[in-house]
């Protein structure tokens, strides 16, 4: 099997292109880095994604479609409606509510029309939690409670840009049964952790998007840790006002001018599903590695995919089979109820709101 990886030379993309390889697969290295290219040792084109011949030569003889260059908000969608019209499955990484529910609204039709699967979020955001909650909580419940924890992990410079889009994007919840606009950091709630107590803020994650569309749950949020709680609600209205147009422009070309290559050997991901008197923890090694093996684990196996259309990654995929592959290729990798420090289940939170 051949697949064309757009942003190859990237952070992740160069873990992609390993972790591909190390499962026999064959692989067309799309960058614009021609020099970053030919260090890959795999066969490599020289692609500019916001140009739509550019992506037709690249992708030509790929039978799937692996696209890591983001920001997806800016790029994302060329790639995916090149592969509708080639064909052939495609799958990213992105982290970005606001591209998820665009590939939906529009090329979900076409991609059923041409018996395409779209899967967006193939990555540690937001793959495992949608994997774990459709292997281990098939039932549902009224509320799924999300936290996300990077425990020393540094980021790359297309997640940072991501960040930026999803800052100043609207925002979408999932609460009580349906779809509605929901600001970033409209919601508090104190998370049970190894560490102790940790209070997360809720933000637009892509579980609100993709779980209830497999598991009957009527409210579902995502959060990320806060230090300080009350600083951030207070900031988060400015920075969707702020983040458009040269504003926006000026942070990203800050990011690449100061960024500098991340260094994740020690780092840990952990996230957190909460809900109904249950919590498990999902815990990996560092995030870009995890996405590198998910993807890949995951790109390899949608061609046998019988799921049509823009997909959740558990819609597409099975998920208990890809959960028990990422255990085996990832000795930190784990699903469990989590217990605490002391080996006992804390006792329930409550949200703030």
């Amino acid at each position: 099997m051949k697949v064309a990886v757009l942003g190859a030379t990237g952070h992740t993309g160069r873990l992609v292109v390993r972790a591909l390889r190390e499962r026999g697969a064959e692989v067309i290295a799309c960058g614009r880095d021609e020099r970053a290219l030919a260090a890959l040792g795999v066969e490599a084109r020289r692609v500019d994604v916001g140009d739509a011949a550019s992506l037709r030569s690249a992708m030509r003889e790929a039978d799937a479609v692996a696209n890591l260059a983001g920001p997806f908000l800016k790029t994302g969608l060329g790639p995916a409606r090149e592969a509708v019209a080639r064909g052939v499955p495609y799958a990213d990484t992105t982290g970005e509510q606001a591209f998820m529910a665009a590939v939906r609204r529009e090329l979900d039709a076409e991609a059923r029309r041409a018996g395409v699967a779209l899967v967006s979020a193939l990555a540690y955001e937001y793959a495992f939690a949608d994997l774990a909650v459709r292997d281990r909580w098939p039932s549902g419940g009224e509320a799924l409670h999300v936290l996300y924890r990077n425990r020393g992990a540094q980021g790359s410079a297309g997640t940072k840009k991501s960040i930026l889009r999803v800052m100043g994007a609207p925002a979408l919840g999932h609460e009580d049964g349906r779809l509605r606009r929901v600001p970033a950091a409209r919601f508090a709630r104190v998370f049970a952790t190894d560490d102790g107590p940790r209070t997360g803020l809720s933000f637009p994650g892509g579980e609100i998007l993709t779980v209830p569309r497999h598991t009957p749950f009527r409210t579902v949020r995502t959060y990320v840790p806060a230090r300080h709680p009350r600083i951030v609600r207070a900031v988060a209205p400015l920075a969707r006002a702020a983040l458009r147009g040269p504003l926006l422009r000026a942070a990203e070309a800050y990011v690449d001018a100061r960024h500098r290559e991340p260094r994740n050997e020690r780092a840990r991901g952990e996230v957190h599903l909460l809900g109904d008197e249950r919590h498990l923890v999902v815990r990996t090694p560092g995030p870009y590695l995890a996405t590198a093996e998910v993807m890949a684990e995951g790109i390899l196996a949608l061609p046998r995919s019988p799921a049509t259309g823009a997909l959740a990654p558990a819609e597409a995929l099975p998920a208990g089979a890809i959960l028990a592959a990422m255990a085996r290729r990832m000795p930190e990798f784990r699903v469990e109820p989590f217990t605490g420090r002391d080996g006992h289940r804390p006792a329930a939170v409550e949200t703030s709101i």
